[in-house]
């Protein structure tokens, strides 16, 4: 049994070289064959390239043929065209000048009167000011002396209310005394 394992595994392996040495026959054909379509596609290339390049020599000397003819038409409308810019970018310079030379004197007037303004505003910002630092000086002693004298209005009616309280009530403890009378 072990003979014929070993038999059946020679065959096979005589088997897969038989089919690598086919493989590798197909690899070399397929490299062959890529090599012959790679050079004949070089000179296909080749050969397209110059039919280009040739007929676009052809196109170029039709177009240089007639961009001769028209040019120098073209040259003189190109210089008429350059004249009608010049004068037209002229005439907008001095409409330009003329519009910056009224817009400068309408800002400087606007300015002017904005100047005259503030100046007035500050004039009386600090007439205001003096006025509100007067009124400050004298009214502070005023309100001051006002709360002082609200304290001391506050303090003596206490002091009044609490001696009537003990006149009362010593009024009250004594028999014969007035009510008139005045307590030391």
């Amino acid at each position: 049994m072990l003979t014929d394992n070993l038999r059946d595994l020679r065959e096979s392996n005589l088997r897969i070289a038989a089919r690598l040495d086919s493989v590798e026959a197909a690899v070399r054909d397929v490299t062959r064959d890529l090599g012959d379509f790679r050079a004949d596609f070089a000179s296909g290339m080749r050969g397209l390239c110059a039919e280009i390049a040739s007929q676009m020599g052809g196109l170029r000397a039709g177009i240089t043929s007639k961009l001769g003819a028209t040019n120098p038409r073209v040259a003189g409308d190109l210089g008429r065209f350059r004249a009608d810019v010049a004068t037209q970018i002229g005439e907008l310079q001095s409409q330009v000048a003329t519009e910056i030379g009224g817009l400068r004197s309408e800002v400087v007037e606007k300015l002017g009167a904005i100047n005259t303004n503030l100046e007035r505003f500050q004039a009386r910002t600090e007439t205001s000011l003096r006025v509100l630092g007067w009124a400050i000086t004298i009214l502070i002693p005023l309100v001051i002396s006002l709360v002082g004298a609200g304290f001391w209005i506050t303090w003596r009616a206490a002091k009044v209310d609490s001696r009537m309280e003990r006149v009362e009530s010593r009024l009250g403890k004594e028999p014969g005394a007035s009510p008139t009378a005045r307590v030391p």
